[in-house]
């Protein structure tokens, strides 16, 4: 039989189970907060520059549910970036993507005068499309701008990721909206010369020929500019979607 001496030494006294219990209940909310601030910034720094900026052309990477939630606060950054090219985007893609069918339609230059009301509105479009873009840069800059500050090491990273993503992408878009614009003029000024002289110029699939010889110089001005306003967009279109490719 053991002392009752010895017993009370194997006992832990109260004020050891209260030091063990502080200390538990201080590790827990430790725990429970996960991430600390510098990891969920590390990993938002990591993703900016592995999957957005070290990546060939503008493009906007889709993260995980499990990244986002690893950035913690951060994920309101990307988000910043996120809904600016998403805008952008938005708005180009209407235009352009009506600009290309409208042109794949038009291979036989007779198939233009059935098509002045949709021209007409294209181009109508195309007019309010540079300020919608600059508006929605706008937009995304004040975003950026009411962000909290970063740190010194976040900063650089972001700011390039928003250059490229919203930025430049918007450029690119501005820059190529006056050839557009100058391509669908060119139509209407072709089609309209065409309906005031209907009695004299015949038209075909293929080719427009005025009976009336005195028309001839105007004909072949118009039909040069179309000529000419249809390869300097498609340069510029396909300028802008290289400079997408790569990111320049």
């Amino acid at each position: 039989m053991h002392s009752s001496t010895g017993q009370r030494a194997q006992v832990p006294s109260v004020r050891v189970l209260r030091t063990a219990i502080l200390a538990l209940v201080l590790m827990l909310p430790l725990s429970a907060c996960g991430p600390s601030e510098p990891l969920q910034r590390q990993a938002f720094i990591d993703f900016l520059k592995v999957r957005l900026l070290e990546k060939p052309g503008i493009r906007l990477p889709v993260p995980s549910d499990g990244e986002r939630k690893a950035w913690g606060p951060y994920a309101t950054h990307y988000a910043v970036i996120a809904d600016g090219y998403h805008a952008l985007d938005g708005a180009a893609r209407a235009v352009y993507t009506e600009f290309n069918a409208l042109n794949r339609g038009v291979v036989m230059i007779g198939a233009l005068v059935d098509k002045r009301s949709e021209v007409e509105r294209l181009r109508d479009a195309t007019k309010a499309f540079a300020d919608t873009i600059e508006q929605r840069l706008e937009a995304a800059k004040a975003a950026r701008t009411a962000l909290p500050p970063q740190p010194a090491d976040l900063k650089p990273v972001f700011d390039a990721a928003f250059e490229r993503t919203v930025s430049r992408l918007a450029a690119i878009w501005i820059e190529a909206t006056p050839a557009i614009q100058r391509t669908l003029s060119s139509y209407l000024d072709l089609i309209d010369f065409i309906a005031r002289h209907k009695g004299s110029v015949q038209v075909s699939s293929a080719t427009i020929t005025p009976s009336d010889q005195k028309l001839v110089p105007r004909l072949t001005e118009l039909m040069n500019a179309v000529r000419d306003s249809v390869a300097a967009s498609n340069a510029q279109i396909s300028k802008g979607n290289e400079a997408i490719a790569k990111g320049q």
